[in-house]
């Protein structure tokens, strides 16, 4: 049996027209698979490409500009641009430094993200063609409209039961990131199992579920899970708020069911039988992802072995 560890995710490229989206692709990608022109709105629907190393996938997802839109043909780039954001794992968003201010087309998608609660990153490109200070004018006034920074922290604290401030938390969460580097592990049964969590002493026991070959987990790594474990604790502590008050929070942030890339391959090959039944079962059940559902723990579930090298199913990423 192949254990190799494999991910992959989608990252979705945002911006105005000309911002860089297609070349950042290119470049990632390795080769030219999106259009790049100094003419605006040069790509009018989301071109995928991907990028691989080792045993790592990134789909890249370049989006039209996204502007104001007047024409009928506009308003369907846009649309297409926005629905390629909700299609991304990671959201980045390109801004060209090369401009003399933050334009409005900028502005208005930092307002649609604001509005939306969207977490995503800040990509400033042609930094060459801007002095330094200008760059660290450019940066402090974007994030003056978007706390980039402030926002992926308290996403991520939201996700493991964090309310109050802590001038520690930004370590505990590296931490965390690092730990889940080194190990195959499920991330949607991880983040939902932690809820779980009361006894520091048997937090590794609380999560093991979500690690693919727990079995094989060597001495060094549990040691550091158990340390990490150690100082969540403690952290949970500061918080004041009972274990079923947290673990409510926790369920509200981190879904228990998802449609995984197994699950669509299963639902696809008995539409192709004309068997619609789980193309509904799965429907009914995505639409309550927060929900504990009787009778669904099945979907509850790592990515059986069966998909682990099946087309359209062997890659990890959040919908494995």
């Amino acid at each position: 049996m192949d254990n190799t560890q494999t991910r992959s995710g989608f990252v979705a490229l945002i911006g105005p027209p000309n911002a860089g989206k297609s070349t950042l692709m290119n470049q990632m990608v390795g080769q030219k698979v999106s259009i790049v022109t100094p003419k605006v709105q040069t790509t009018r629907s989301r071109i995928r490409g991907i990028a691989m190393k080792g045993t790592s996938q990134m789909v890249f997802v370049d989006t039209p500009g996204i502007f104001t839109p007047k024409r009928r043909l506009d308003r369907a780039m846009v649309h297409a641009a926005w629905q390629g954001a909700d299609d991304g794992d990671v959201l980045l968003l390109l801004h060209d430094c090369a401009r003399k201010v933050i334009d409005d087309d900028t502005l208005a998608i930092l307002a649609k993200i604001k509005e939306q609660k969207l977490t995503v990153s800040l990509i400033l490109n042609k930094t060459d063609l801007a002095t330094p200070e200008k760059l660290l004018t450019r940066t402090k006034a974007l994030s003056d409209e978007y706390d980039f920074e402030k926002k992926s922290l308290a996403m991520m604290k939201s996700k493991i039961g964090l309310l109050v401030a802590d001038d520690h938390d930004v370590e505990l969460i590296q931490n965390l990131e690092e730990n889940l580097e080194l190990v195959e592990t499920d991330m949607t049964i991880f983040f939902r199992k932690l809820s779980d969590f009361t006894n520091k002493k048997e937090g590794f026991q609380f999560i093991k579920e979500a690690f693919y070959s727990p079995s094989e987990i060597s001495k060094e790594v549990k040691n550091k899970w158990n340390l990490w474990f150690d100082k969540y604790s403690d952290r949970l502590n500061k918080e004041g708020i009972s274990s079923k008050k947290r673990k409510a929070n926790m369920d509200a942030k981190n879904p228990k069911y998802i449609l995984r890339n197994y699950m669509s391959q299963m639902a696809i090959e008995e539409a192709e039988k004309g068997n619609y039944s789980l193309i509904e079962e799965l429907y009914q059940l995505i639409k309550r992802p927060y929900d504990e559902q009787s009778g669904q723990e099945k979907w509850f579930a790592k990515r059986p072995e069966w998909a682990r090298n099946k087309v359209g199913c062997s890659m990890l990423s959040c919908s494995s």
